[in-house]
């Protein structure tokens, strides 16, 4: 069970239809048009935190208006930073595919290359412009691309997809029959 919160920004409303046809059940937070001044982010976030442990999900996601970058809450209401959320897709899924490469950008921390070798894969490293990792995650042995809440699932399609994304994480957390809390105390 996961916590989406669309922050008022209805552009990507069908979510929890994709979610639910992998067996993912969701709540949704505020998709609806404001009529009124917007929540600040971090009133919304708290809002968020606060739904996810009253409902006991296993984690919460602020989805960004075009549907591209996720900012993740864990089960206890804690968010996430995105470079230890992108170490543990980095750490995860080179567990699940050994030998294959994942796409960041130059300035990522040393930390993603360390995770990355202990896992069993390789970081290729790309500009940090959209273009350019969208372009170097095409190559062949690629299984990911992340950058800053933004995930690109090459096997899927070219594009950043945060829906995808929340699929991947609530895939790789069934796998690991851990929860977020744990996973990231690893990290």
């Amino acid at each position: 069970r996961i916590v989406l919160d669309y922050m008022f920004n209805v552009s990507q409303v069908i979510g929890p239809n994709l979610l639910g046809k992998v067996g993912i059940e969701t709540i949704v937070l505020n998709a609806h048009r404001a009529e009124f001044r917007l929540k600040e982010r971090k009133e919304l976030l708290t809002q968020t935190s606060n739904v996810v442990q009253a409902l006991k999900a296993d984690f919460g996601v602020q989805l960004d208006a075009n549907a591209e970058r996720i900012l993740v809450i864990d089960e206890t209401g804690q968010p996430i930073d995105s470079y230890c959320l992108q170490a543990l897709f980095i750490r995860l899924h080179l567990k699940k595919y050994i030998g294959q490469s994942i796409v960041v950008p130059v300035m990522a921390p040393d930390i993603l290359k360390h995770i990355a070798e202990e896992a069993g894969g390789h970081l290729i490293y790309s500009k940090a412009s959209s273009r350019s990792l969208m372009e170097c995650a095409q190559k062949p042995d690629v299984i990911m691309a992340v950058h800053d809440g933004r995930f690109i699932f090459p096997r899927f399609h070219a594009g950043f997809d945060g829906i995808m994304a929340i699929a991947q994480l609530a895939s790789l957390l069934e796998e690991e029959q851990l929860p977020l809390s744990t996973l990231m105390k690893a990290i």
